[in-house]
């Protein structure tokens, strides 16, 4: 399968505002909602109040319920059972890794070197429209070194985790304060210069493999775009091996940019010199703005770790039969002397405004 080229842009739709009325005046958020697709939220959220479930903040970007479902939704192409079923079953995985507070945990702090330095990605700012950029160095890729490290699966899996959490409390907020919205998409850039097929190892292909599926089945529709620069004669190929474990929605979003100079220039056009990493040709200094932003993960675990309690205060969403949003918030009792003390907080139900 040939990756798709970038794609003319679409017009705008008739969308309307679904406001989280949990969220504060001076900075309310919504989510666009096709109105084709407002029977299909609204039918979601009535799945949700039935079975009584809870939905962890941790999950919700920006305290926005409205556009967390919705991602949800788009991902199974707003078929209502479809998207519960997905949430119920993310829902579970998360209770099972211990996703909530993944970044509570202690951290390994010889595995998170090794997995950094063999895997030299990262963050390096937001584009105009206030997408979170990352950059991933596929061809910088070192797997062999991880395996003779011993840095398993799991240690990878795990630090892939703690990505994804550190995205999604704290990347994202940030992104949605700056655009005074929320802003549940991130753009991706790819870079394949120094990528072969020999580096493609069987652990590497394993883990593209299984994190891919990670974030699609517990992350959905989190990526605006995937750019590839420089992908040379060799890329093709690779694609064809790494396409099969790429959802097609994902698929439809990788905008192959060619080589070397073609890559130069639409990046450059995209997002200007300064968000563009000297050696994809713009100016912008990648292992400086990366430090920064891996003292910043770091800095977001270590806050995490230091709750008085020794615990983190945990809210999940729900909402109830009657056609109000739920916000609970509970103290965990380990480390409380034994106690647990929990607040409550009714908030109306979300307004459509048309």
């Amino acid at each position: 399968m040939a990756p798709p080229a970038i794609p003319a842009q679409k017009g705008g739709s008739a969308v309307s505002r679904l406001f989280s009325k949990h969220t504060t005046d001076n900075q309310k958020t919504y989510v666009d909602v096709d109105h084709e697709h407002m029977p299909a939220l609204l039918s979601l959220r009535a799945r949700i109040a039935e079975a009584g479930m809870q939905i962890p903040r941790e999950l919700v970007v920006n305290g926005d319920v409205d556009a967390t479902l919705y991602r949800f939704l788009r991902a199974r192409k707003y078929d209502v059972h479809l998207a519960f079923a997905m949430l119920e079953k993310s829902l579970a995985w998360r209770a099972q890794v211990g996703a909530d507070t993944i970044l509570e945990q202690p951290v390994d702090a010889h595995f998170t070197s090794v997995v950094r330095q063999c895997r030299p990605s990262s963050y390096i700012g937001h584009d105009q429209e206030h997408h979170p950029i990352f950059i991933e160095r596929l061809g910088q890729l070192d797997g062999k070194r991880m395996e003779r490290e011993g840095a398993t699966d799991d240690v990878i899996l795990a630090y892939h985790l703690r990505e994804m959490e550190f995205m999604s409390q704290v990347v994202l907020p940030e992104a949605s304060a700056a655009a005074g919205r929320t802003q549940d998409r991130t753009v991706t850039v790819m870079d394949a210069a120094g990528l072969s097929l020999s580096s493609l190892t069987g652990f590497a292909q394993r883990l593209f493999r299984v994190i891919t599926a990670m974030d699609s089945d517990n992350y959905p529709e989190c990526c605006h775009a995937i750019y590839i620069a420089n992908a040379g004669a060799a890329f093709s190929a690779i694609w064809k091996l790494l396409a099969a474990f790429v959802d097609r929605g994902t698929r439809d979003k990788v905008h192959v940019l060619g080589g070397t100079k073609a890559s130069k220039a639409a990046l450059l056009d995209a997002f200007g010199p300064d968000l563009v990493p000297t050696f994809l040709g713009g100016q912008l200094n990648y292992e400086a703005v990366r430090q920064q932003w891996l003292d910043k993960m770091d800095a977001a675990i270590a806050q995490r770790q230091q709750h008085p309690c020794g615990k983190q205060v945990r809210r999940s969403w729900c909402w109830s039969k009657h056609s109000q949003a739920a916000a609970t918030l509970t103290c965990c009792a380990a480390g409380c002397g034994g106690h647990a003390d929990s607040w409550h907080a009714l908030a109306t139900h979300n307004q459509v405004h048309p």
